[in-house]
């Protein structure tokens, strides 16, 4: 069972990010997603950092461990817009992580399924909203040499509703 906690600070999201993106300890996916960077340090696997663009930092650790000691290695990297140190303001709030809620925001479960659907995008022969006018091409003018481009993209379309079943469970 994990915890979490989430702290005000006044940090810039920008200058952390390009902060944290050049420390070699740091994994992560540096470019964000919706606001939100998701990290961990090489050698502390088992807490999970997330920071927003609202200065808001948030630490999921395990049941056992201490929070302290990741907020105290993260501090360096906590850095304003003008790249003074920033602070933390206040705590907002500590409690437990329920196996849902642990699911949802395992960082392992998201960049799993973040990289699968990048994959599969990027997989497509046709866009998604060209892939109606192909369709046409194909049953209105003949065009047969359209259809193994069109089977492997409705595939494509298939498996990401798949994914999306899968992430609502």
């Amino acid at each position: 069972m994990k915890r979490k906690i989430w702290f005000q600070t006044d940090l810039g999201y920008e200058a952390t990010r390009q902060k944290l993106a050049q420390q070699k300890t740091v994994i992560g996916d540096m470019q964000g997603y919706k606001g939100i960077l998701t990290f961990y340090f090489k050698d502390m696997k088992d807490f999970t950092v997330q920071i927003t663009t609202q200065g808001k930092l948030g630490i999921f650790y395990p049941e056992t461990a201490d929070y302290n000691i990741i907020l105290e290695r993260l501090k360096p990297y906590l850095v304003k817009a003008d790249g003074s140190q920033a602070e933390i303001i206040k705590e907002i709030g500590i409690s437990k992580v329920d196996s849902k809620e642990e699911k949802r925001f395992s960082f392992w479960e998201w960049l799993k399924d973040r990289s699968e659907r990048k994959r599969l995008e990027e997989s497509r022969f046709f866009k998604p909203s060209a892939l109606p006018i192909v369709k046409s091409l194909y049953q209105d003018h003949g065009c047969k040499f359209l259809k193994p481009f069109i089977e492997h993209d409705e595939g494509i379309n298939k498996k990401l509703e798949n994914l999306d079943k899968r992430k609502n469970l």
